[in-house]
């Protein structure tokens, strides 16, 4: 069963039951379950382990099994000169996947989300106005290493992407409970338009 839960930032998740907060860890440490986020703004040779880690759930009894919900700057991903709104703007999943995910992850699934934001009251004379949908992209992956799995939730808004990583070892996976926990939170992953308070 999954317990919804919400932040004061821009985004919300669903943290599976049973999943309690836990310290974020140096990148070398998760597995392979970090997305790649490397700097296109620095030279190779500066480029280092950097989390860009949020927020971190672990399953107690369970090594390994945690959700990491990291957010960089678009333009620290991909050099570009407008505010990216929504990661459709930079393609298709698969054309984002080698930004987001481990380099050498083995894709088992990819799909597109759209989610609808409906309609919004400007207050103005404009009045009513449709917003533009939001695209969740999802993967599926299996680390370079074959020890370990995971699902990725990601997407955009005013110039940040938001990555929620759910992974676990791959043994952990094929507990069918586990692997609904962690697909469940990856596909719950939403950019706000306000911040919760």
């Amino acid at each position: 069963m999954l317990t919804p839960r919400t932040s004061l930032t821009q985004y919300s998740f669903v943290v599976p039951e049973g999943f309690q907060r836990a310290e974020i860890l140096p990148p070398s440490t998760t597995l392979g379950s970090m997305p790649q986020m490397m700097d296109v703004n620095k030279p190779p040779e500066q480029q280092g382990p950097v989390s860009a880690a949020q927020e971190r759930f672990v399953l107690p009894g369970k090594p390994g099994v945690q959700l990491i919900l990291a957010v960089k700057s678009a333009s620290q991903l991909r050099q570009t000169f407008r505010q990216l709104n929504d990661l459709s703007e930079w393609g298709d999943p698969d054309n984002v996947r080698p930004l987001l995910l481990p380099f050498d992850a083995q894709i088992e699934r990819t799909k597109r989300v759209i989610l609808d934001r409906g309609v919004r009251d400007t207050g103005t004379i404009r009045g009513k106005v449709v917003l533009d949908p939001r695209n969740l992209y999802r993967y599926d992956f299996i680390t370079g290493d074959k020890r370990g799995r995971g699902a990725v939730g990601a997407s955009a808004r005013g110039g940040l992407v938001y990555v929620l990583s759910c992974a676990a070892p791959a043994e952990a996976w094929e507990d069918a409970d586990v692997r609904a926990a962690l697909t469940g939170a990856a596909d719950s992953l939403r950019v706000l338009d306000k911040p919760i308070n």
